[in-house]
């Protein structure tokens, strides 16, 4: 449940409406590395790829393509591994928006 709020609030964070001015390309792609993280977290905590896709589908739709590279990932029991998992789906999705990937 703890996992599942930390989503929500990282997709209202990047969603358009809350933003008062256009971010910048970097601010945008540290947003959607917040994003890739909470989904990954829970990924490794074991929210269902249905609650996850239905938070999406209300508040950020886009983000879709994020939830399935997410649950392509094996699940781990491990905490460091966990851990480790998240940490580098977050910096992938960043640099891939960096380089103009998503």
């Amino acid at each position: 449940m703890k996992t599942t709020i930390a989503l929500i609030a990282a997709l209202a964070m990047t969603t358009p409406a809350y933003a008062q001015d256009e971010p910048t390309a970097e601010e945008w792609c540290a947003q959607i590395a917040l994003m890739a993280e909470s989904m990954m977290k829970a990924r490794q905590g074991g929210v269902s790829l249905q609650t996850v896709l239905d938070i999406v589908a209300e508040n950020m739709p886009s983000a879709r393509d994020l939830v399935i590279a997410a649950w392509d990932e094996p699940r781990y029991s491990t905490p460091q591994i966990q851990q480790r998992i998240i940490g580098d789906f977050r910096d992938r999705a960043h640099l891939d928006c960096l380089r103009g990937n998503t």
